[in-house]
């Protein structure tokens, strides 16, 4: 088995498909993990069929590997594992897969399946401009606004386009 590109139908079973392994940054600030339970709960809300979990690279646990291995003595083997990412940077393209490759080398039978990062996506910038109108800037100050898009943490030149194409595209 192994860390796979294809996604497979079934994670146990009796399941619906694979279990769902989310993996965000992670902060020392609480709000972060108080915001990823949210939607992980949104995500069981919305797909009670679906075994989902959530784990963290940096400051809060579960790490990826933790988070698999539980999976795995629960009988899950196979998941796909979603990386709470804006951009295809380092984390997305080096930390995921060697987590995801030494559990999968560690945990007999398991197979994951790395999905893409949720950016560059127009979701994002209409959540950008929701945020401004609800904080007053009406659609006719935009030429006389200015606005700091930032995405903190990376000198990947992918990621930085991503991040200067997005505030173009803004």
């Amino acid at each position: 088995m192994g860390f796979s590109s294809p996604l497979s139908p079934a994670g146990r079973p009796g399941s619906a498909g694979p279990a769902l392994l989310v993996v965000a940054h992670g902060s020392r600030d609480p709000r972060h993990a108080a915001t990823v339970t949210a939607l992980l709960d949104r995500v069981r809300s919305d797909r009670p069929e679906l075994t989902v979990r959530g784990c963290y690279l940096d400051f809060t646990l579960p790490h990826p590997g933790q988070a698999l291995e539980r999976l795995h003595e629960e009988g899950v083997r196979e998941v796909v594992a979603v990386p709470l990412l804006l951009t295809h940077a380092y984390h997305a393209k080096t930390d995921i897969p060697a987590v995801l490759a030494e559990a999968t080398a560690r945990l007999d039978g398991l197979t994951v399946r790395q999905a893409g990062v949720l950016g560059p996506d127009p979701l994002l910038t209409g959540a950008l401009t929701r945020r401004l109108h609800g904080a007053g800037l009406a659609p006719g100050d935009h030429p006389v606004t200015g606005v700091v898009l930032a995405a903190a943490g990376s000198s990947d030149p992918e990621a930085i386009a991503t991040v200067a194409h997005t505030a173009r595209e803004w």
